[in-house]
């Protein structure tokens, strides 16, 4: 059975007014339902503020006051039974989706954080910043396309999430500062530019091979270039014959 009218519904009345009756059986019904319209009056545009105000209820119990014997009393409306836990009932629910102004509040509180991470990101590292936007653009598109639902757009988020904590881990793993690795994945981001760095990378091997076994310094240039020539020649001589030998068995010649 539904326990609320729609998912726009973030409290479970019903059973918030049976519970604050049961824990708070002498003070008057009317004074208990304002007690329950002050949790419902938490509109501060922070949630944080909204969270630590509803937790002080919790802890501290809602002040009241009304008229009784003639004279004004305060109290206190308690949501939770701390002297006789018993008293209390427990709900345990696997999701407990929200929805305001047609919004989903987890979705949205998720992205409005990944999207302040990423902006954070740009003046350290601008094509990295770009790659995660991207990845986050497309996933709420996909979303608000209902190519995926709401809950598999989170995991997508989340996902992003850990992504995002892999990506600072690799400036340390690869031994450069932050402002190195962003220019090195700027570079990389370069199809010409990878290529060099890859044509670089073994020009290092290379020489180092070179230098261990004794080489003379001074041609170490020449006879890396050597090397390198030669590595191109046999790696286009082999890509020919690879095409050639499936040009046969494709004609069957």
């Amino acid at each position: 059975m539904p326990q609320r009218r729609s998912f726009e519904d973030i409290l479970l009345l019903e059973r918030l007014r049976k519970a604050v009756g049961r824990i708070n059986p002498m003070i008057p019904a009317d004074v208990r339902e304002d007690a329950i319209k002050q949790i419902q009056r938490l509109n501060s545009p922070e949630l944080i503020a909204n969270n630590k105000a509803f937790h002080r209820m919790l802890t501290e119990g809602i002040k009241v006051s009304y008229h009784k014997d003639g004279a004004d009393r305060g109290d206190l409306v308690w949501l939770i039974d701390f002297n006789n836990p018993q008293n209390n009932e427990f709900l345990v629910t696997n999701q407990f989706t929200i929805i305001e102004e047609h919004k989903n509040i987890a979705l949205e509180v998720l992205k409005k954080l990944l999207n302040d991470e990423i902006k954070a990101r740009v003046k350290k590292n601008l094509v990295q910043s770009r790659s995660l936007m991207e990845m986050l653009e497309d996933s709420i598109k996909k979303y608000h396309n209902k190519v995926v639902t709401a809950a598999e757009v989170i995991e997508e988020l989340i996902t992003l999430s850990k992504e995002i904590k892999r990506m600072d881990k690799e400036p340390q793993e690869m031994g450069l500062s932050e402002f190195e690795y962003a220019f090195y994945t700027a570079i990389a981001d370069n199809d010409s530019a990878r290529e060099l760095m890859q044509k670089e990378k073994l020009k290092v091997i290379v020489k180092r091979t070179l230098r261990q076994y004794g080489y003379p310094p001074d041609m170490q240039a020449l006879a890396t270039e050597t090397v390198l020539k030669q590595a191109e020649l046999i790696a286009d001589e082999i890509t020919k014959s690879s095409l050639t030998l499936g040009l046969q068995i494709s004609t069957g010649r």
